[in-house]
């Protein structure tokens, strides 16, 4: 479920629901459990995360290497970080992924 999380991350809605929906049966299948049982408890028994949350987790600690200069050159010179002094959509986006990534990171310590 990691491989390429922030390529296939960013398709369409209805792609990223089926994904999801065939996760969610494997999950299932994989612990001998009926199709009507919820998959949530599974995942959190398999330290798996959903696809939803893996997408984000993913984008948040992508966004948080960027932040930091720790990705590799070739990748920091795509992007041109926002002047500090305009609050635009893309920074509240990024200060809303790194708050997800430290509350993510708080629940997998539990």
């Amino acid at each position: 479920m990691h491989y390429g999380a922030l390529t296939w991350g960013s398709a369409a809605i209805s792609q990223i629901n089926q994904i999801s929906k065939d996760v969610r049966k494997a999950i299932r299948v994989l612990n001998f459990k009926s199709y009507s049982e919820s998959s949530f408890p599974l995942f959190q028994e398999s330290s798996i995360l959903p696809v939803e949350e893996n997408n984000l987790l993913y984008n948040a600690i992508f966004i948080w290497k960027y932040s930091n200069n720790l990705l590799p050159n070739v990748i920091e010179n795509i992007f041109v970080q926002n002047d500090t002094s305009q609050l635009l959509s893309t920074q509240v986006i990024t200060i809303d992924y790194m708050y997800l990534f430290v509350e993510l990171i708080k629940l997998k310590d539990q």
